[in-house]
């Protein structure tokens, strides 16, 4: 009564999820850099069209920040359901087995 296969698929898709949540921090630190020198821009702005076109380069940059932080946070939400799936499902697996 083995289960390795499952455990196996279970534990990559994990991996893969967690390597995804990686990337998406580094994107939103990159991001975060690039708020902050768009931000310094509008303050050193010498003229209204530069301070209007830094700062919409700012909003597009806080509004991908705000989605790549709600993906994590769905990411994270997911992965927490998925584990007590999996839970649920090594329990009933240990009990169907322990049966003679």
């Amino acid at each position: 009564c083995e289960d390795s296969g499952t455990q196996s698929a279970a534990t990559r898709a994990f991996l893969k999820k967690v390597e995804e949540i990686k990337q998406d921090m580094t994107a939103i630190r990159s991001n975060i850099d690039e708020i902050e020198k768009q931000h310094d821009a509008v303050l050193k702005a010498t003229s209204k069209s530069a301070s209007s076109k830094a700062e919409a380069s700012m909003q597009g940059l806080m509004i991908s920040t705000s989605a790549l932080l709600m993906g994590i946070k769905t990411k994270l939400t997911q992965m927490k359901e998925d584990e007590k799936a999996n839970m649920a499902s090594h329990l009933l697996h240990k009990r169907i087995c322990a049966i003679p």
